[in-house]
């Protein structure tokens, strides 16, 4: 498991983008999870 600061420098990109990129990937998963979760209770 890597903390937002190992996940930067392995990335060479700055930590805010690294923060912006992770919470955007986080809600993507959410959005699809609920559309999955809705899709299979129909």
């Amino acid at each position: 498991c890597f903390s937002y600061k190992g996940i930067s420098e392995i990335e060479e990109c700055p930590l805010g983008t690294v923060m912006s990129r992770l919470y955007r990937a986080r809600r993507m998963l959410q959005i699809l999870l609920t559309k999955y979760d809705r899709a299979r209770e129909s």
